[in-house]
């Protein structure tokens, strides 16, 4: 028997195999349940295009290594690859992955390796199906997580990678929280 601390109070708790918690009751009621897991799904694969060697595993991390030749870099990594010098190549107005009026946390979570530090140099985004960004992890500037309402439908997530920046085998996983 495992004690849990909610609401100030400590409540009983009985762990059965490795299964994480997912609700908590105190009775019939439901006292705390654990939000939906990560919702995005990445196009798995490997690439390489203007310098920069890009992976997505089946776990959903993403591998970066190198710098690009360009001035900057726009990658897709929803429904489909897609690699330019300018966000249009990247566009994708018929998908829909996070519908309009939806409250998410997007993050990046780091998994290893390194990238050079310097601001706005590094970005993970979610763009609508104008394009437009809607939600910006700067992870060159220490924004690595977001909460918010979706105002569009958001069509794809993609990286942004300035030639200020060099990643060094860097690895990461963004993810997407339907929040209640």
């Amino acid at each position: 028997m495992a004690g849990i601390f909610l609401d100030g109070r400590t409540h009983s708790a009985v762990f059965y195999g490795a299964d994480p918690i997912k609700e908590i009751y105190r009775g019939s009621t439901l006292l705390w349940r654990k939000a939906p897991g990560n919702v995005l799904s990445l196009f798995t694969g490997e690439w390489s295009s203007f310098g920069v060697s890009v992976a997505v595993d089946d776990a959903g991390v993403v591998t970066l290594d190198g710098r690009t030749s360009t001035s900057a870099m726009f990658i897709r990594l929803t429904n489909s690859y897609a690699a330019g010098a300018s966000s249009t190549v990247i566009a994708d107005s018929q998908t829909t992955i996070i519908p309009a009026n939806t409250r998410i946390r997007f993050y990046v979570e780091s998994v290893g390796g390194s990238f050079a530090d310097v601001p706005d140099s590094l970005n993970v985004v979610l763009r609508d199906k104008s394009n437009i960004v809607q939600f910006n992890c700067k992870l060159g500037n220490g924004i690595f997580s977001l909460e918010g309402v979706t105002p569009v439908d958001i069509s794809c997530l993609a990286v942004y990678i300035r030639n200020t920046a060099t990643c060094y085998d860097f690895r990461f996983r963004p993810c997407i929280e339907i929040l209640a």
